[in-house]
């Protein structure tokens, strides 16, 4: 767990199994393509998105909000392939604080453990946080059974 997480409560946690092994899961979550792809699913457009995936290197991802871009900006603090990556998650509705989200892969029989966890939230977007998130966990565990 990165320090930034161990000085605050999780807000929001979602948990699934995952159709595919922990590399495949840790590359849909680093390649821009395909981010973009198992993200489309719960948009009227695929987000536009760029990664740079290594150890303080940022991304952004601009969803589509009430038919405005909505960016999405973080840095990574830790990319440990295949099994964890932390990194900063800065939008509109995460307030002026640190918003970070860490996810820990684990593999169980050619299957993934999958555990988001995103902390720092303002109380009243911690709900639609957990919505959105385990939203996307279900649109990425689609994306992984049919490639």
């Amino acid at each position: 767990m990165s320090a930034n997480q161990t000085n605050r409560e999780p807000q929001v946690i979602v948990n699934k199994t995952l159709p595919a092994t922990p590399e495949e899961v840790f590359d849909a979550w680093t390649d821009a393509d395909e981010v973009s792809a198992w993200m489309a699913g719960v948009m009227t457009d695929p987000p536009l998105v760029r990664i740079d995936a290594r150890d303080g290197g940022t991304f952004r991802i601009d969803m589509d909000y009430k038919g405005e871009a909505l960016p999405h900006t973080g840095e990574y603090e830790a990319v440990e392939r295949p099994h964890r990556l932390v990194f900063s998650w800065h939008s509109r509705f995460t307030g002026k604080g640190d918003s970070v989200v860490e996810i820990v892969l684990a593999e169980k029989g050619g299957q993934t453990d999958f555990t988001l966890t995103h902390s720092g939230l303002p109380e009243e977007w911690v709900s639609a946080h957990q919505d959105g998130w385990a939203g996307f966990a279900d649109e990425l565990g689609k994306y992984l059974a049919t490639r």
